[in-house]
């Protein structure tokens, strides 16, 4: 009877044994893209970006202006609680893109003191100084002649490039900074190009 027992319980042994190794060398199915984000998030601690690069381009559409834009650019939601005070600004976008390094703010301002030309608006008139190593030039868009700056950097110097528009009693400003002027200026030709006034 001894024999029995052994002999039935090592077969159950191996019986287990045989069991457990197929429960835990058996690959499990292919995850979800639903259950493979919660994985990560519950792993990160923080919602997982699953995202690729975006590529391509898409559209702004404001009240006041219309034009593309890369598709990769983040689009900074906060605003500087200082500049919400100033309820001369009627639209703004800022977006920037990592790589390259480029930075770009868009803004209308409500002329607040009826300027004749662009060229008495502030912004302008300090890009005007000559020790700030700005170049001047004229520039249309949408047929709507105004005035761009450019300035070259290296090192850690920023390069820009902004442009001006006086549209009846609102200033456009196109303004984008980098390293690299290159790229600064192909940025600056894709929005241009494509902006158009919505009033």
């Amino acid at each position: 009877m001894k024999k029995i027992i052994i002999i039935g319980a090592v077969f159950l042994v191996a019986v287990l044994s045989v069991v457990a190794f197929f429960v835990i060398d058996s690959k499990p199915d292919k995850l979800t893209e639903k259950e493979k984000e919660k994985a990560l998030t519950k792993i990160l601690g923080r919602k997982a970006n699953t995202e690729g690069e975006k590529t391509g381009n898409v559209s702004y559409s404001g009240k006041y202006a219309s034009f593309v834009y890369p598709a990769k650019a983040k689009v900074y939601k906060y605003v500087d609680p200082d500049s919400k005070k100033n309820k001369s600004i009627v639209e703004r976008l800022s977006f920037d893109i990592e790589d390259p390094r480029l930075i770009l703010i868009y803004t209308v301002e409500q002329n607040p003191n009826p300027v004749g030309t662009i060229e008495d608006y502030p912004a302008v008139k300090l890009r005007e100084d000559k020790s700030s190593g700005y170049v001047r030039s004229g520039f249309t868009v949408d047929s709507e002649r105004g005035i761009t700056f450019s300035k070259s950097g290296s090192g850690e110097a920023r390069a820009e490039k902004t442009s001006f528009f006086l549209r009846g009693n609102l200033i456009y400003t196109i303004s984008i900074t980098g390293t690299n002027i290159i790229d600064i200026t192909d940025l600056f030709k894709l929005i241009t190009g494509s902006f158009t006034f919505n009033t």
